[in-house]
């Protein structure tokens, strides 16, 4: 996994954090729109070493956000009700990491934060042996795994999550949807991996997650097959709060977040100062992916 944050980054983060930036941010938020609104962040690997950190991640975001479950997401998009007493956070995790289950997931119990896991179907329950290059090959951010544990979770690790948490798809392999992948392609990464999920887990699988966050990884037609699939939800990376009537479902935007990074970085990347600096790309994604 790629651990070095930009020091660039970090000296705006922490003159960001002087400032105090995510507060201004915060009261901002809350004279537009009140607390009706979500913020969407995602993750990727959790592993041990980012164990005390990830927890310092959570005490934060459960003290400044109420949990969002796929029903309290869906109600949101459609009526506005929101009964929270403060914004909504939907927390994902991407690639289907076995440490994002074996760390950051009772950590989410600890401290009742609810989990989004978007898994790619093809790397769950890889042998050892071979799934550090299936990682490789997706493209999948990971640290160097302990030999005695798997890289990628398990069905039955899934089957324990959807408990609690939610799963969704992020297609087979981990591959990027752009116009490089034909129909065929585009249909077997989208549509199979909903039906394998479903299978495997007995429950409907409603959220679908673009991989990557490049615009080259975006395409028309894999909006089209997201929707003719019947998928609910589908996210992109491209930072920018959850409205009603503003946001639409099959173009929900999530904040970048890492567990070793700091709580002034954190803050930074919350703080609304990303959405703004992702305006014009989130504007050309979604010209890109209108169906």
């Amino acid at each position: 996994m790629f651990r070095k944050v930009n020091k660039i980054k970090r000296m705006i983060a922490s003159f960001s954090s002087f400032l105090r930036a995510f507060a201004l941010g915060q009261l901002w938020r809350k004279f537009l729109y009140g607390k009706n609104y979500i913020r969407v962040v995602n993750y990727h690997d959790t592993p041990a070493v980012d164990k005390t950190n990830l927890e310092k991640q959570f005490k934060f975001l459960r003290d400044h956000y109420e949990p969002v479950a796929e029903k309290d997401l869906e109600q949101f998009l459609k009526s506005g009700k929101w009964t929270k007493s403060r914004p909504g956070l939907v927390l994902s995790f991407d690639d289907g990491l076995y440490s994002n289950y074996q760390y950051a997931a009772p950590l989410l119990d600890k401290y009742g934060l609810t989990g989004w896991f978007f898994v790619p179907t093809g790397l769950i329950s890889s042998e050892k042996s071979s799934s550090v290059e299936l990682a490789k090959k997706g493209t999948v951010q990971f640290n160097l795994p302990d030999p005695d544990v798997p890289l990628f979770m398990s069905w039955k690790d899934l089957n324990h999550l959807k408990e609690k948490h939610v799963i969704g798809s992020h297609t087979v392999n981990h591959i990027r949807l752009g116009h490089n992948l034909d129909d065929t392609q585009l249909k077997y990464e989208i549509l199979s991996s909903k039906k394998v999920l479903e299978e495997k887990l007995a429950c409907e699988i409603s959220s679908f997650c673009w991989v990557g966050g490049e615009e080259s990884s975006y395409s028309r037609r894999g909006a089209q097959f997201i929707k003719e699939a019947g998928y609910q939800f589908s996210f992109m990376t491209n930072s920018q709060v959850v409205r009603f009537k503003k946001t639409d479902p099959l173009k929900i935007q999530r904040t970048n977040i890492e567990s070793h990074w700091s709580l002034s970085l954190l803050k930074f990347q919350l703080s609304g100062l990303m959405d703004v600096k992702y305006f014009f790309k989130r504007k050309r994604v979604n010209q890109v992916t209108n169906v």
